[in-house]
């Protein structure tokens, strides 16, 4: 009987050791882990942070300014105009009133500068230049956003 009783403190002892021992290198492990992916995470923020937004040439400006298949110019819920950018360099502005209010202007673009002339056009200005970007499938010119139009 105390054979057994030695035996079974062995067991005991030996069992301990081992789960202590066990506890230890997964926590170690765990810990490795965590460090790496804070450092992954680190590195990928910097790497964010670093990489600029991709200058847009105007060749682009110009071909996105342009109308795709299917779509008239462009239309402003802001002031209730619609333009339309042609290749040769008319501008096509038309009023709230439909085709009855439509004049037709100029338009040149450098860089990412639009100028554009319209004596007599409504409410929009006889000349302005403004800055143009492209946001998503927007046209912004100036502070003003524009969005494709496509008739029902």
């Amino acid at each position: 009987m105390l054979r057994t009783i030695k035996i079974f403190t062995l067991f005991i002892l030996s069992s301990s050791l081992w789960l202590a021992c066990g506890d230890n290198e997964s926590k170690q492990e765990s810990e490795k882990k965590d460090t790496v992916s804070q450092e992954t995470t680190k590195k990928d923020s910097e790497i964010k942070k670093e990489e600029p937004k991709p200058e847009v040439s105007e060749a682009d400006l110009k071909n996105f300014m342009y109308s795709k298949e299917g779509t008239y110019g462009w239309q402003t819920t802001s002031d209730n105009l619609g333009i339309d950018f042609f290749k040769d360099g008319r501008l096509a502005v038309q009023g709230p009133g439909g085709e009855s209010e439509m004049w037709v202007g100029k338009w040149s673009l450098t860089g990412d500068q639009l100028t554009m002339e319209c004596k007599d056009c409504g409410k929009m200005k006889e000349k302005e230049t403004v800055t143009v970007k492209i946001e998503g499938e927007n046209l912004i010119l100036g502070s003003k956003t524009y969005t494709r139009y496509a008739p029902r």
